[in-house]
């Protein structure tokens, strides 16, 4: 005799009830149960054991369902992956990189603590006494002078931070962070700390400037109205996914415009130029913020993104074609950044073989590392449009780009809020193609302006400048020629940043007992810059390599779980992680176990851990592109070479030969290193 349900019958009536009239069933609940042979009927009022029977086919039809419709997702996530991988693989590579980095969401605020710093052994924790202030507890962040340190543990008024004793940390008065997320907080401190660089005090000297027109070629001016063919160049050019505008616009919807708009956004460009006049919604960016580091505490740990109106955008990238155009006849060769052919390894490549040919030659060569504080943002506009008419920018190109940064308006977005606007009376914003080519001009004059005084050529890199000669004395002349001229225009260089090397003993004591407008000088032996290791002294380096194969080892670990095909993840490994991990190969040593490493981990990536010590080549032998580390190096230090050729062929074939004469006994930069992977290969 079955068994009724307990409880309340006019309540399991009405679930009942509820079941029968349940939607998601063809035809209704009790018809589905009879059609998919679940009971043989359905009651008026069903028992407990006819419910149980009912429950577990409806589980195992559920977990059938779910099989199919995850079938179905990995269907549709392949041909996605299919359709991408045809369209050129954007979506793979973004799927082997990190997370970008996010978006800030708190800023910290600091309570001064008043301590009593504690005696220790090296080595062990810094320990404090709180002499007044709000005592912390254990997480809690201290920043101690420059340095921001963990709460290990609190007895009474005694703290012991994570950290042991460093340079600045024995002192009286501490400041207790604590993390505040409100969006007008943030407003108001990222403002503040972005309105000292756009609203600087400090303006340039026009005299000064006016005397360095001297140094610079006189141009004609160029013919600034955009054609036909120049619009139709640039919105073929334009990137599909990017950000669009408070304007509206998205680049993709540009590019697919149909001719008769076409023209009037042609029309619509060009009388930009001739008026000056802009709409309100094309001078209005929005500026997004990401963390510069794991855990921001200021303003300064936020890097802003500008998103500038879009068909303001194109406008620049319109005008900056033509700038670029224009001068690229008269530029110094030595000047790279945003010009065709004159990539940052290019300088680095010429920089580094300039040290190593000194090795051989048994000369002396000394160098500075420049770079700038916040370039973009305190190029004096007044000085800039003075030099810029010099050469050969239009009137009217000056008077619409003049117009266009006093009518700019940046909001800050925060949880997708946008703030009030923020003007600016100095600077340019990045992110606009013209505030490079306004760099580009600010640079020129520096150089011009040290060529002249001090006979040395400065190799720059949009803000990065650099500068060698064989007298030490003359490097520092030539630096302090670059600081003169920063400070002239009212910008800012860190000496933070400024790196001295030097290839002899001498030059490098030299050096240290120097100082530039009152600043002590750092000397080092290698050093990073433009992406890639430096080195200074004699003696092979990897740790360019070394450097980037670790930061790798995230893309490798996830290719490993991805279900991809091992064609795919091949050609992943070539177009994503390898050229990463390869970058700036040119200037370092990668030796014969490096190679073995690498492949032993493109192996493990492609076929699984247990194949570590295979060679990952094997079932690709037959493939049309290449994926042998040592042949993707090889070949990049042969271009570079040619490149290097190209521009200076009788000092490379010198260089060449002084070290082919010399053998292998010394490896120090780019040549020596490709010709002794020339003679190991």
């Amino acid at each position: 005799m079955e068994q009724q349900m307990p409880c309340n019958a006019a309540l399991n009536l009405q679930r009942w009830h509820a079941i029968v009239n349940a939607r998601g069933f063809p035809n209704g609940f009790p018809q589905w149960v009879l059609d998919n042979d679940i009971a043989d009927y359905v009651p008026e009022m069903p028992s407990l054991q006819w419910l149980q029977s009912v429950l577990q086919a409806v589980l195992y039809e559920e977990e059938q369902w779910v099989s199919v419709v995850k079938a179905r997702q990995y269907q549709l996530n392949k041909a996605r992956m299919d359709a991408d991988w045809e369209a050129g693989g954007s979506m793979h590579a973004a799927a082997l990189k990190q997370l970008s980095a996010p978006s800030l969401q708190s800023l910290a605020q600091a309570t001064p603590v008043q301590v009593a710093p504690l005696r220790t052994t090296k080595g062990t924790p810094a320990s404090y006494r709180v002499v007044q202030g709000p005592l912390p507890h254990p997480g809690d962040v201290w920043k101690v002078g420059k340095n921001k340190a963990l709460i290990k543990r609190v007895e009474g008024d005694f703290v012991t931070l994570d950290v042991p004793y460093k340079e600045g940390m024995r002192v009286r008065e501490v400041s207790h962070l604590t993390w505040n997320s409100d969006p007008a907080f943030l407003a108001g401190e990222i403002s503040s700390f972005w309105k000292q660089f756009w609203h600087s005090p400090k303006r340039a000297d026009l005299d000064f400037v006016q005397n360095q027109l001297r140094f610079l070629p006189s141009l004609q001016p160029f013919d600034d109205h955009i054609s036909v063919t120049e619009l139709q160049w640039v919105l073929k050019k334009l990137p599909k996914k990017k950000a669009r505008g408070l304007d509206g616009f998205s680049n993709a919807e540009l590019k697919a415009m149909p001719a008769d708009l076409r023209a009037m956004l042609l029309t619509l460009l060009n009388t930009f130029t001739q008026t000056a006049v802009w709409p309100q919604v094309l001078t209005q960016a929005v500026v997004s913020l990401l963390s510069k580091v794991d855990v921001p505490t200021e303003a300064s740990d936020a890097r802003p993104i500008t998103i500038l109106g879009t068909i303001y955008r194109v406008w620049a990238t319109c005008m900056t074609m033509k700038i670029i155009v224009h001068l690229l006849p008269s530029l110094p060769s030595t000047l790279y950044g945003c010009i065709p052919g004159r990539s940052p390894m290019d300088m680095a490549w010429s920089l580094q073989s300039s040290i190593e040919e000194t090795f051989y030659s048994q000369a002396s060569l000394a160098g500075a590392s420049m770079d700038l504080t916040k370039a973009f943002n305190l190029i004096p506009r007044d000085g800039f449009q003075v030099i810029a008419r010099q050469l050969g920018w239009p009137n009217t190109l000056l008077r619409a780009h003049d117009a266009f940064l006093r009518g700019l308006n940046r909001f800050f977005c925060f949880g997708g809020t946008l703030y009030r606007p923020t003007s600016s009376s100095v600077g340019v914003p990045e992110g606009c193609p013209v505030s490079v080519a306004a760099m580009m001009v600010i640079t020129w004059v520096a150089d011009a302006r040290m060529r002249t005084m001090t006979h040395v050529s400065l190799h720059s890199y949009v803000d990065n400048w650099s500068v060698q000669h064989s007298d030490a004395n003359i490097v520092l002349q030539a630096t302090a020629n670059a600081v003169e001229t920063i400070e002239s225009l009212a910008m800012s260089m860190s000496f933070d940043k400024l790196k001295m090397y030097a290839t002899d003993v001498k030059a490098r004591k030299f050096l240290r007992a120097s100082q530039i407008s009152g600043h002590s000088l750092q000397v080092v032996h290698d050093f990073k810059d433009l992406g890639v290791f430096f080195c200074a002294v004699q003696g092979q380096t990897a740790k360019g390599f070394n450097v980037r194969f670790e930061k790798m080892q995230h893309r490798f670990q996830k290719l490993q779980v991805v279900r991809w095909s091992d064609f795919r993840k091949a050609k992943s490994l070539s177009r994503v992680i390898l050229p990463g991990v390869l970058y700036g190969s040119e200037l370092v040593h990668i030796s014969t176990s490096s190679f073995r490493k690498l492949r032993g981990r493109c192996s493990s990536a492609l076929w699984g851990r247990s194949n570590q010590r295979d060679h990952f080549l094997a079932p690709l032998l037959s493939a049309a592109d290449i994926y042998e580390p040592f042949l993707i190096v090889f070949q990049k230090r042969w271009q570079s070479l040619q490149k290097g050729i190209r521009q200076d062929p009788v000092n490379i074939v010198r260089h060449w030969n002084m070290v082919l004469a010399a053998g292998h006994s010394m490896l120090v930069g780019p040549i020596s290193y490709f010709q002794e992977q020339l003679a190991r290969g």
